[in-house]
């Protein structure tokens, strides 16, 4: 090799290295993990008969979602210039594989249609190798979901449509 490049051999073995473990946790994502998430949530859910269901987003190859969700629901709130009930978008707990093949968890929190400041609220609970994903992370992410719906269900929300100043 060139004397000139020796400086960025590092940097290239490096990259190389990380493509090569780009397509590892790929493949692992397609032939194992998705199929473990998709499982463990439909025993969650049949455990607890719950109004929940799984959806998949598989348009993008590489960037698939795996969603577990609350089912949409009538809030009792109604806007009464329309004579309408506001609908509830029950939030979900999502796992999708980044570009670099790690695979991203996250909830989205409930929130009420119509209603300002309220859609979009995610946390971020991280990213994780594919091969680090087992039923028992996927549980303690289920548990962390869940202690957070109940706060937005029912303990420490804000006022729907208000926010406080700190």
């Amino acid at each position: 090799m060139d004397a000139k490049y020796q400086n960025l051999l590092p940097l290239v073995s490096k990259y190389k290295e990380e493509m090569a473990a780009v397509q590892i946790r790929r493949t692992l994502w397609n032939k194992q993990t998705k199929a473990l998430i998709q499982k463990s949530f439909k025993e969650f859910i049949d455990a607890f008969s719950l109004p929940c269901y799984i959806d998949i987003e598989d348009g993008l190859l590489h960037q698939e979602a795996i969603f577990l969700a609350f089912d949409d629901e009538e809030t009792g709130i109604v806007l009464k210039s329309k004579n309408q009930m506001m609908i509830q978008s029950g939030g979900g707990l999502v796992y999708h594989q980044n570009a670099n093949g790690k695979i991203q968890c996250m909830f989205i929190l409930p929130y009420i249609e119509g209603i300002k400041g309220e859609k979009g609220v995610t946390r971020d609970i991280g990213a994780f190798k594919p091969e680090d994903i087992d039923e028992s992370l996927i549980l303690s992410h289920i548990h962390k979901f869940f202690k957070e719906i109940l706060e937005w269900e029912c303990f420490l929300r804000e006022p729907i449509g208000f926010k406080r100043n700190s």
